[in-house]
C-alpha cells in the first residue's frame, strides 16, 4: 500500500506539474493586466493634454511679458522705433536705431504646438504668425500702439484695439486684448 501510495502520488504530481506548465495565463491575470495597462494609458493622455493645454497659457504670458517691456522701453528710451515681432514660433523685441538698424533686445520661444494670431479690429480677420510674421510697434514717449502689421496688410484700423490669441487646436485659448491708444494690455 505504502509503495502504491508514493507512485500513484508521484504520477498525479507529475501530471499537476506537466499541466500547470501548459496552462497558460488565469482569466483573473488577463483582466488585471488590462487593467493596470488602462489606467496608465489614462494617466499618460491626462498628463499630455495637460501639458499642451499649459503651453498656451505660456505663449500668451511670454507674448505679454515682451509687449510689456517694449512698451516701457518705447516710453523711456530713445530710438527711432521699438516693437514686437511674433512669427511661428518666437517672438521678439527689436529696437529700430536712428540709422534703421534693427537691433534684438529679448525674445522668447513660443511652444510649437500652439499657433499665435492676430484677430484685427473688425472682429473677424485672422492673421496667422506662422504664415507671416506679426509687428506691433509703439509710438515713443506715450507708449500707445503706433501700427500692428504683418507683410502687406495693416491690421490697425480705426477700431479701439485688436486680440492676440495663442490658441491649442480650439481647445484652449488664451487672448491678449491689446488697446491702441494707451498700449496697454489685458491677458484672459
Amino acid at each position: 500500500r505504502i509503495f502504491l501510495r508514493l507512485i500513484i502520488g508521484e504520477r498525479i504530481m507529475c501530471q499537476r506539474k506537466h499541466q500547470s506548465s501548459n496552462r497558460g495565463f488565469s482569466v483573473i491575470e488577463v483582466i488585471v493586466v488590462v487593467a493596470i495597462m488602462s489606467v496608465m494609458i489614462g494617466l499618460i493622455s491626462i498628463t499630455y493634454t495637460v501639458v499642451k493645454k499649459a503651453n498656451v497659457t505660456k505663449a500668451s504670458k511670454s507674448i505679454d511679458n515682451l509687449l510689456t517691456t517694449c512698451r516701457e522701453k518705447a516710453m523711456t528710451n530713445s530710438a527711432k522705433e521699438w516693437k514686437v515681432v511674433i512669427d511661428g514660433d518666437r517672438a521678439v523685441i527689436i529696437k529700430v536705431d536712428s540709422e534703421g538698424n534693427e537691433i534684438e533686445i529679448a525674445s522668447e520661444t513660443i511652444p510649437s504646438n500652439v499657433e499665435v494670431y492676430v484677430v484685427a479690429d473688425d472682429g473677424v480677420s485672422q492673421y496667422y504668425a506662422a504664415d507671416n510674421p506679426i509687428s506691433i510697434s509703439f509710438k515713443l514717449l506715450s507708449g500707445e500702439v503706433s501700427s500692428v502689421y504683418t507683410t502687406g496688410v495693416t491690421i490697425k484700423g480705426s477700431g479701439t484695439q485688436c486680440r492676440i490669441v495663442s490658441d491649442y487646436k480650439n481647445k484652449k485659448q488664451s487672448t491678449i486684448t491689446l488697446y491702441y491708444a494707451t498700449g496697454k494690455h489685458t491677458v484672459e
